[in-house]
């Protein structure tokens, strides 16, 4: 073969191949000597996981222990629920089959003339309405919560009497926003009873301490309570008070669901 006459012919393609592969080695040492212990990192990175992820992570006793904390979780799920729902009375409920509307206006009246007569006798100056709404709510889910609120004012109002209270100024029943419009309610439903009481600050101090001790009936949960003087010639406070009526809404769901699973 004629390598003198092959290089004449093809000098200039031989000298590009030549520099090509010249530039490629230059090229493949600098990227070496600047990333190639990155890239030597990595892949020993991924080695070590490749060998973990073969691996079994998880033993039976991390089995077991979930399954405890997970059933511990959904007992103390069940004790905040029962905690935070507030369970009326059996006079305070909506009888199945039974018209609710009715059954309303019944237990309103009495309730009503109940509280208005033992009040009377022990001094208690109340609201003649109660604070209850002027139009008898129409909806169910209204009637009831609003017989619950009821419940609440007749046991919160005992122990204003057992406490020696002298005024209530103001009553008022405020259900959750959400219960009115039709919204759906996935979290904690949230109705309200405030009370406005004034008089001398001793009654309503014990009032506040009655309010929080256990009951047969449960405690109510009392959302605010706030004490200011007023300007009297009898150097009286007044107290207001909010409770709280809740319900959680969508517990039990998850609760069961975790159940299943």
């Amino acid at each position: 073969m004629d390598l003198e006459g092959y290089w004449q012919e093809n000098r200039r393609f031989v000298l590009s191949v030549t520099g090509g592969a010249v530039a490629f080695l230059i090229g493949w040492w600098a990227i070496d000597a600047y990333l190639g212990d990155d890239l030597r990192s990595l892949r020993s990175r991924r080695a070590r996981v490749q060998q973990e992820l073969s691996e079994p992570k998880f033993q039976n006793d991390d089995l077991d222990r979930a399954q405890a904390q997970n059933a511990a979780l959904r007992e103390a799920t069940e004790t905040l629920r029962a905690s935070a729902e507030f369970k009326p009375r059996e006079r305070f409920m909506l009888p199945s089959g039974a018209s609710a509307s009715s059954r309303y206006v019944a237990v309103v009246s009495e309730v009503r003339e109940e509280l208005l007569q033992r009040a009377g006798r022990a001094g208690l100056v109340l609201p003649h309405d109660l604070g209850l709404p002027t139009l008898a709510p129409t909806k169910d889910v209204e009637i009831q919560r609003t017989l619950e609120a009821l419940d609440a004012l007749e046991r919160a109002l005992t122990l204003a009497i057992d406490s020696g209270c002298e005024r209530v100024a103001g009553i008022k029943v405020r259900l959750d926003p959400r219960l009115v419009s039709g919204k759906p309610i996935d979290d904690l439903e949230r109705s309200a009873l405030e009370l406005r009481l004034e008089g001398p600050s001793p009654p309503l101090a014990r009032l506040l301490v009655l309010l929080q001790q256990p009951r047969a009936d449960g405690v109510l949960l009392v959302q605010r309570a706030e004490m200011t003087p007023l300007r009297t010639a009898r150097d009286e406070m007044r107290l207001d008070l909010e409770l709280a009526l809740t319900h959680p809404h969508g517990v039990g769901a998850l609760s069961a669901a975790a159940e299943e699973g």
